[in-house]
This record gives C-alpha cells, structure tokens and sequence, in this order.
C-alpha cells in the first residue's frame, strides 16, 4: 500500500519516527484507519527492531569492556605481585645464601635501606640461655647509661616477650597502643616510625628486627609487606646459621672421640715401647750402685793410706782388692751401664717427645710444619704395631715446610697408618713417599694389606662406615680425615686393589693463607 500525499498524515508519520528516535528505540506504528503506513511504514518497524539490536549490543560490548578493564586491573594487580615476590625470592636468596649471621646481618641491611628508609636497623637473636644477642647498623644510637637500656631495645624485647609485631607511624602518639609508658624517647634523633617483627621457628621465639626511621609516616602497607616477607627468609638463616654452629661443635667433638679413641687403641703399644727404655734404665741403675759400691770402698781404701807413713801392707790389701772385684772389667761395666742407661732415657725421650708432637695443644694454630717430621712422630706412636712384623720403607724427598694445622695432620697420617698396619696380615710393608708436585706437598702411603673392593672404595670416606669388628673402630677416622684435608684445600685419594694393597695419596698446598 502507497502513503498518501496529505501533508497532515506526513506530518503525524514524522512526529511519530522523531519521537521513537528520541526515545531509543522503534516501537511498531500503530495503522490508522485511513491505512496510512503502508510500505514504508514496514520497513521503519523493520529498520527500528536492528536499531534495538544494534543498542544491545553496543550495551553488551560496553559491559564487556568494562570487564576488560576490571579483568587488566587484576591482571596489572597480578602481575605487580609476581614480580613483587621474584624480587622478595631474590633478596631471600641473597639472605640465606650465608651462614654467618654477622655477613647476613650486612646483606639484610642492604636490601632494607634499599626498599626503605632505615637508618636503625636493629636485629637481636636469643642465645641458648634465651638471651638476645644484638647487631647494630651503624647508626644505632650509642647507649651512653649503662645502667639504663636504649629505649629501641626495650621495644625489641617486648616484642619477642609478648610475641606481638609493633607498627608505629608516629611513636610519640601510637606507643599507647602497645605500651603503658612512653618508652621512645622524644629527643631530635629517636623513633619516629618503627616495624617490629618477632621472629618464631615451630612457634618458639628466635629473636626480633627493628627497623627505625627519624620521620614520622615513612612506612605503608608495601613496606610491612616486604618486610613481613622477608622475616621468613631471616628466620630460615638464623635457623641455617644455629644448626650449623651445633654441627661445628659436634664434628669438634668426634674429632677429639675419634683421636682419644685412636690413642687409646695406642696406649697399651705406648707404655711397651716406654717400658722397654725405662727397664733398661732400672736394671742399669742396680748394677751401677753395686759397682759404685765397690769402687767406694776401694776408693776408702787408699784414702786411708797415709803419707810418708809406711803403706806396704796396706797396699798389699789394696792390689788383693782389686783383683778380688776384678777393676778393669768393672770400671769398663760402669762405662757400659752409663751408656745403656743414656740411651734408656734418650729413647723415652724420644717416645714422649714424639708422642707430645702427635698430640699437640696447638692443632688449632695455623703454622709452619714439617709434614715428614710428623710422619716420623706418627711412626713412633704406632712402632708396637709396626716392629718385628711391618718393614717401613721411607722416600722423603725433603719437601719444604707446609703452612697447615700440625695437630690436625698428623691425626690424618696416623689414621691412615694404622689403617694400614691393621690390613697386613703377618708379615708385609708399609711405603711412605714425600715430594712436590705443582705446588703441593704430596705424601703417599701403601701397604702390601689384603687391598679393597670397588664397592668398600666408594664407601671407605664415609662418616661411620667400617669394615673393622665391632668394638675396634668408629667408622670416623677416614671421614674425619677427608674433611681435615679438605679443610687445607688439599685432597686425599684412594687406589685399591684386592690382595694387592691400598694407596692412599694426600696432597697439601704448600702456600696455603
């Protein structure tokens, strides 16, 4: 149907498409009753259902947008925080990566005064009797009372005591918070802003960090996050570092069982070979009492005789004397007991003076040494081991003195040493070789002993690995022993064949600081 042409029926069709429009969307005219609408009229419905489409969709496209935005913002928000805990990752490596506390110390007040403002860093660490143990940046107000604690450290200990973190902004006015008194002074360079962590491991209190600034407001929400972040990395090293103060201790401690061990397997060796002199000397003391005796009363003898009196028969008396003790045999016996009595007590010298060298007090001075004197002390130590049955055969190539801890060394060789008596069964020999290569002072010791498999080699630096009976050794000896050479940035090697014997090969640096 065709729209007429009165300018009245326009004029409505008009006003109704401009009030459609302006309300947002086509509404379907109505057909009046002159069925004006007609074709056109269709294609305005037609037209105004895809100008509805159209708005709902854009509708739809500014509500996806908006979640766009919000979705970025997450995503922004995210992605802060994963590099905010690559960051944290990195400066608790940067933490735990030491076990000193003291170098700790150092690296943890770097990485805070490079996130914020600290110039008090203050970290205190309970001992065994549960007393803290400080360490100070270097700003740390000096306590000039001795009598009177530094006001940050009351807070510090409060924290640890009570077990409650301590956030100040304004300390003059936010102290009540936590406090009953005003323990922060007030003067030009106290606490303004504070964060106090008290660190726990397995909920038992460790110790505390304080970090202070003279400004007022100078930390946020970043800020305690960090540092709440990072607190878990100081506790874990403050952990590291107390484990492995108790590891030193305990390696000290087997060190010294596995030496009084080793000694003690050596006394009943020791007290033979010093019997032995020390008969020698007894016996030749006897002897040259009886001898001094005699040659006394000789002496008196001719002590009586008189001068210019006449002495015929008592010099008769005399000659009748001598030969009655024979004097030449007994004055050459006299010589012969001096001289085995001298080398009693020159052996038993020896002895203790070795054996004073193997067990030196000093092991724990970094000192000039001669290594092959401390294997020849060594090698007098274990001789009730060695003699009559182990033929020692020495090539010392006169190596220079080694800058080391002689006490330590020698309680290497003498591991070894012994190890190697202990693998000969009945007769056989012992090879010690001395000199430089590259260097290093390089010892090597080999047995004609019953040798190692592959299996026992791999195992034989192990802690408490032995092959020996139960009762007999601790499994100790070699560990330690690795770990002493280790200790001296040098190296000890195996080689073993079975039946064919074991050579061990140490090698020391001869300018060791």
């Amino acid at each position: 149907m065709i729209l007429g042409n009165n300018k009245k029926d326009i004029q409505s069709l008009k006003e109704k498409t401009e009030h459609a429009i302006e309300g947002g969307e086509f509404h379907p005219f109505e057909i009046d009753e002159d069925g004006l609408i007609g074709e056109l009229g269709q294609n305005f419905i037609k037209l105004g259902k895809k100008f509805n489409d159209a708005l709902a969709t854009i509708t739809e496209l500014k509500k996806v947008s908006e979640d766009n935005k919000i979705l970025e913002e997450k995503l922004v928000e995210q992605q802060s925080s994963i590099d905010q805990l690559s960051i944290i990752g990195e400066l608790g490596q940067k933490i735990t990566s030491t076990l000193s506390i003291q170098e700790m110390f150092q690296k943890l007040s770097e990485i805070i005064n490079s996130i914020m403002d600290a110039p008090v860093i203050l970290l205190g660490i309970n001992d065994r009797k549960k007393k803290l143990k400080y360490f100070r940046s270097p700003d740390f107000p000096p306590n000039t009372d001795e009598n009177k604690a530094v006001s940050e450290i009351n807070v510090a200990e409060w924290s640890v005591a009570n077990k409650i973190d301590i956030f100040l902004n304004d300390a003059e006015k936010d102290y009540s918070r936590y406090f009953f008194d005003p323990i922060i002074t007030t003067d030009e360079k106290a606490a303004k802003s504070v964060i106090c962590y008290a660190m726990t491991v397995s909920d038992h209190p460790i110790g505390v960090l304080c970090i202070i600034s003279y400004r007022k407001n100078a930390y946020n929400d970043y800020h305690l996050n960090m540092i709440r972040s990072l607190i878990t990395y100081v506790s874990v090293a403050i952990d590291n570092s107390t484990v492995y103060e108790e590891l030193k201790a305990t390696q000290s401690q087997l060190v010294q069982s596995e030496k009084m061990a080793s000694l003690g397997q050596l006394t009943a060796g020791i007290a033979h070979e010093i019997n032995n002199p020390i008969n020698f000397v007894s016996a030749g003391i006897e002897s040259l009492k009886s001898n001094y005796q005699e040659i006394k009363r000789l002496l008196e003898e001719y002590m009586d005789l008189k001068p210019g009196a006449d002495n015929e028969e008592k010099l008769k008396i005399i000659e009748k004397h001598k030969k009655d003790i024979e004097i030449d045999i007994l004055l050459s016996e006299v010589e012969d007991l001096y001289k085995s009595i001298k080398n009693g007590a020159n052996r038993t010298t020896e002895i203790v003076k070795n054996l004073r060298n193997f067990t030196r007090l000093d092991e724990n001075e970094f000192k000039l040494s001669n290594l092959e004197d401390g294997l020849d002390s060594t090698l007098v130590i274990l001789n009730s081991q060695l003699k009559d049955r182990i033929d020692v055969i020495k090539e010392y190539e006169h190596i220079p003195l080694v800058n080391c801890f002689p006490g330590q060394i020698n309680q290497v060789f003498i591991n070894i040493l012994n190890n190697a008596a202990q693998a000969i069964e009945g007769h056989g020999s012992i090879r010690i070789k001395t000199h430089v290569s590259n260097g290093f002072a390089e010892i090597s010791i080999k047995d004609s002993g019953i040798g190692m498999s592959e299996e026992i080699k791999n195992k034989i630096f192990d802690p408490f690995f032995t092959t020996k009976d139960v009762g007999i050794g601790t499994g100790l000896g070699l560990s330690i022993s690795y770990g002493i050479i280790e200790k001296h940035h040098g190296t000890i090697t195996v080689d073993s064949t079975p039946g064919e014997g074991t050579q061990f090969t140490i090698r020391i640096p001869l300018n060791l600081n």
